[in-house]
């Protein structure tokens, strides 16, 4: 089974981790490209480092480009959430997060331009 961890590295390189999900200490991984890139280096391949928080169309190319980062964690760039209405029988309602292909092969197509 593969695990992430967020915002550990050094702690976790000898277990086995194979990745760590960060936005680099800020709301946004575009605001953290500068600490993102620091611990890609530091990791030296022994650990991923895979960013994550806000990225979007807008800035992934940027981010990918200028952090060294290899692979990338998104949501809202790709997905809509949703409420479900409550079914007959249902405790409760859960948002369904609804993912949108064209937004996905739109970010993928960026991506690889960036490399």
């Amino acid at each position: 089974m593969n695990v992430t961890f967020h915002r550990a590295m050094e702690d976790v390189i000898g277990l086995g981790i194979e990745r760590i999900l960060t936005s680099g200490g800020k709301h946004s991984a575009y605001d953290a490209m500068g600490a993102i890139s620091d611990l890609v280096q530091k990791s030296d391949g022994r650990i991923v480092i895979m960013a994550g928080a806000g990225i979007d169309a807008h800035n992934v190319r940027a981010i990918v480009s200028q952090t060294g980062v290899q692979e990338i964690h998104v949501r809202n760039a790709v997905s809509t959430i949703r409420q479900v209405g409550q079914r007959t029988g249902a405790l409760f309602t859960a948002p369904l997060s609804v993912v949108h292909p064209a937004a996905v092969r739109n970010l993928l197509a960026i991506i690889q331009f960036a490399k």
